[in-house]
């Protein structure tokens, strides 16, 4: 309210240590050392302190991070207690959500690139692209594709040094926004690198592996990072950011590269697709895995027979625009009820997935012209009564 005082908290990275400057609704907001004030939390911390609030300081705060090789930016929105209140998922309809977020990449010099990602939002999401906090356009080697299905693309013709910068892909409709970031670069050639820095990419050894575990129980996920310089990692859960919670830590020691995550008591929407970023200003790398939670159900004496896989999916590499298709048997008595999903979200049969469930088990998924947002973690579900 009016003549309160407010707070606000942001993690930063960068080499050199970046400097930062806010905005609120596109106007410079001055820190002036006495009403407002930034501290140097240490760590990439910093706090925005903001007293007798005014009526002026509502309104959406932008943070634009800088330093010699680029700038980032993140934004919230502040509002009076007892303002409006955000609209929610309903039959209706429901705000925008990034299945597949965008990742920071290297590109070499010259080549052709895509940028993508995927939106989820009903109505139909407005989509608007940036590049390095101005709206980026079609025109001159780029082209912007937003397609009905969610898919949100960039493609530049051929990569250069001045599209070197931060990419940010903006949805919107009536219920709400969400945005994802990215920063792109140029890949440096093998014979250009200063051999006297001994500087490379992360990369993971040994990466996660699939867990399987009755509800209840402690979910750990184990992986170990090599990097330098040391990396920054984040865990993510069927596409988006984990949250740190009482049930849920992760931890990271830059000495050993040893990357942990632990969920204490875990129930059946802890299920779904894992997956651990590791990244440094010479590249990023990923490794990911599923994790199955068995629900306790009632023991009741039922004649038939529980899912089984008598066969069972393997990984598959295509390149983009061709056909994939993922294959599986399984058998039950009663015969079992499929489901698909990738990265943990729920597949149905749309113009290029298609789903053919035999009555003698077969269980086939076909993806036609696949796209980035196709990457993932696909799983076939069989469930019956017993």
């Amino acid at each position: 309210p009016i003549g309160a005082k407010a707070e606000f908290n942001v993690k930063v990275r960068g080499v050199p240590k970046p400097t930062l400057r806010f905005q609120i609704d596109g106007r410079s907001l001055p820190i002036d050392g006495n009403r407002i004030t930034l501290e140097d939390m240490h760590d990439g911390n910093w706090c925005l302190t903001i007293k007798d609030l005014k009526e002026e300081d509502f309104g959406t705060i932008r943070c634009v991070a800088e330093n010699e090789h680029g700038k980032d930016e993140c934004e919230c929105i502040f509002e009076q207690t007892g303002g409006r209140k955000p609209k929610i998922r309903d039959e209706e309809g429901y705000p925008p959500k990034f299945n597949v977020p965008l990742w920071d990449r290297r590109i070499p010099e010259g080549q052709l690139m895509f940028i993508e990602c995927h939106v989820d939002a009903k109505p139909l999401a407005e989509i608007t692209w940036t590049f390095n906090g101005d709206e980026l356009k079609p025109g001159q080697g780029i082209q912007i594709e937003n397609t009905p299905e969610g898919a949100c693309r960039v493609k530049i013709s051929e990569f250069k040094q001045q599209h070197i910068g931060t990419y940010k892909c903006f949805a919107k409709n009536e219920y709400g926004t969400a945005d994802t970031i990215a920063t792109l670069n140029v890949e440096i050639p093998k014979e250009e690198q200063v051999e006297e820095k001994i500087e490379y990419a992360p990369k993971f050894n040994p990466g996660l592996e699939d867990k399987s575990l009755n509800e209840g129980s402690e979910l750990f996920l184990s992986c170990k990072v090599d990097a330098m310089p040391t990396a920054y990692i984040q865990w993510y859960k069927d596409g988006l950011p984990v949250k740190v919670s009482d049930r849920l830590k992760w931890t990271y020691n830059p000495n050993t590269g040893e990357c942990t995550l632990t969920v204490a008591s875990v129930k059946d929407g802890d299920e779904g697709a894992y997956r651990c970023v590791a990244s440094n200003h010479l590249g990023s790398t990923n490794t990911a895995c599923m994790v199955s939670v068995k629900t306790k159900k009632l023991e009741v004496k039922k004649q038939g027979e529980e899912p089984f896989f008598t066969k069972s999916l393997t990984d598959k590499y295509v390149d983009r625009g061709e056909t994939i298709e993922l294959h599986c048997a399984v058998t039950g008595d009663p015969m079992p009820e499929i489901k698909w999903y990738r990265n943990g979200v729920l597949l149905r049969s749309s113009g290029r997935v298609t789903i053919e469930n035999t009555p003698d088990g077969n269980c086939k998924l076909t993806v036609k012209e696949v796209t980035m947002s196709d990457e993932g973690i696909y799983r076939c579900e069989a469930e019956n009564p017993l």
